[in-house]
């Protein structure tokens, strides 16, 4: 018998690289941006949407280690968009990030210009809805941009100048990727999702195991069912063909798992303590987000000091104006 597994998830690989994500978000439009270099430390929201932004090019080189790069983006999102059947409008914000590290390297925090947080901005999570920006079809926010080195060294832990300012130097970390008005296509999304979770199962599968090549087949029909050239048009088509080892359960005998979120967040790592709050907040404002959207999503921190944290620099009334971050004078 001809065995055409593997030619078929090099075919499947390529329909998600090449048809699939690029057609999730199927309009784009640039952002204007302007920016400003903080010093030295981070400094309060409101005190540095004060400052004098400068024009900002797309695509820039970007971020002394440990420094921090204030962007506005401004822009208009055309009438006709998000107007279809599932379809929204997001702003995506890429800030230099790979997927490979995520946590590890840069990440940044929207802010309204009335100094309230909108939500985090890192790898695998780039988006922002444009309900969250107040209403309206007018864009105009501010992200708070954190130049992170890699002090991990690619999980080699090798030693490094990038654990000390006075050693990191100055040489940008980073490039800006794609900041944009985004029209987001839900169908196309969630196939997308549903292919991930499928092939992810699948490969982890044993090749002797029955499942694996329902799964292999059921991925086979939906590139059959789709128009390559059409795939938002086509996408619900798609979906439908892997609805059925979606929702087949587990073997009788398999595990039962239930998942609660959680951020395994280092409060003394090697980062300055000041920028550990900064992640938790970064982490925490994408934890409400998810739960907005998510009312059964639950989220567990184990850490009573990050919690005293968002409390004492983040929640407090005038939290964009305030008394954020304490000196990083040294990383722990």
């Amino acid at each position: 018998m001809h065995d055409d597994r593997r030619i078929t998830e090099v075919r499947l690989h390529r329909f998600v690289r090449e048809r699939i994500t690029p057609s999730v978000y199927g309009r784009i439009l640039p952002l204007a941006l302007s920016s400003w270099d903080v010093p030295d430390e981070p400094v309060p929201a409101l005190e540095a949407m004060r400052q004098e932004f400068h024009p900002q090019e797309h695509g820039a080189a970007w971020g002394k280690p440990w420094g921090t790069k204030w962007l506005r983006l401004q822009g208009e999102v055309p009438e006709s968009w998000g107007t279809e059947p599932d379809t929204t409008v997001e702003v995506l914000v890429d800030l230099g990030f790979t997927i490979e590290t995520p946590g590890f390297q840069c990440e940044g925090i929207a802010w309204r210009p009335d100094g309230t947080i909108i939500k985090a901005v890192s790898p695998r999570n780039q988006y922002i809805p444009l309900k969250l920006l107040g209403g309206g079809m007018a864009v105009d926010f501010y992200v708070e941009a954190a130049a992170n080195p890699d002090v991990a060294q690619g999980w080699t832990f090798a030693a490094t100048p990038y654990g000390d300012k006075s050693t990191a130097g100055t040489a940008p970390q980073y490039r800006l990727g794609t900041i944009a008005i985004a029209e987001l296509n839900q169908t196309v999304w969630e196939l997308q999702q549903d292919v991930w979770t499928l092939a992810g199962l699948m490969e982890q599968l044993p090749l002797e195991l029955p499942r694996r090549h329902e799964i292999l087949r059921a991925l086979e029909r939906m590139m059959d069912v789709m128009d390559p050239d059409d795939v938002a048009g086509t996408a619900a088509a798609g979906r439908e063909a892997l609805a059925g080892v979606l929702a087949r359960p587990a073997y009788a005998s398999a595990h039962q798992l239930v998942a609660t979120g959680h951020a395994h967040i280092d409060s003394a790592w090697l980062w300055p303590v000041r920028e550990t709050m900064r992640k938790c907040a970064r982490t925490f404002s994408n934890v409400v987000s998810l739960m907005d959207d998510n009312p059964d999503f639950v989220f567990s921190c184990s850490s009573a000091q990050q919690l005293a944290w968002i409390k004492e620099f983040y929640l407090s009334s005038s939290a964009g104006s305030g008394k954020r971050y304490v000196p990083a004078s040294s990383c722990p």
